[in-house]
């Protein structure tokens, strides 16, 4: 079994829509995407008990949302500000620094935030949903 650590993993981006995808430079740390099923409640007046009657919904996909050491002048910070800008779908990929292990995946930047703390680096937070099948099964 293997067994993934952060340290070099990458996230890449290609806002063409094709799969030449550059790298985002500075990420401290990525989370998600956190997907979620949801319940849907199928009980009725003639349930033979009193216990609900549930089936599985739809799955929304979630969000990936990125920590990175803000520089204003790096060129893929620039690109994240502008796919929030104009709110274009753009492809993802993502893959793990200690295995060949990739994910990619559909999504558009839905945030961007910025906290500069007295003495820190400055940092941005970014938060892409995930528009389509992250990649599980179905």
């Amino acid at each position: 079994m293997v067994k993934e650590i952060g340290l070099g993993t990458v996230l890449g981006v290609d806002a063409a829509g094709s799969t030449n995808f550059t790298a985002i430079a500075q990420i401290r740390s990525i989370s998600g995407p956190g997907s979620a099923g949801t319940s849907i409640d199928v009980s009725t007046l003639d349930d033979a008990d009193n216990f609900g009657r549930y089936r599985g919904g739809r799955v929304d996909p979630g969000e990936v949302s990125l920590e990175l050491v803000y520089d204003a002048t790096t060129a893929t910070h620039k690109t994240l500000n502008q796919l929030l800008g104009s709110r274009a779908e753009a492809n993802w990929e993502l893959i793990f620094g200690t295995t060949t292990n990739v994910e990619t995946f559909l999504g558009f930047v839905n945030g961007v935030g910025r906290e500069i703390p007295l003495d820190d680096a400055v940092t941005t937070e970014v938060t892409i949903k995930v528009t389509a099948n992250p990649g599980y099964s179905t």
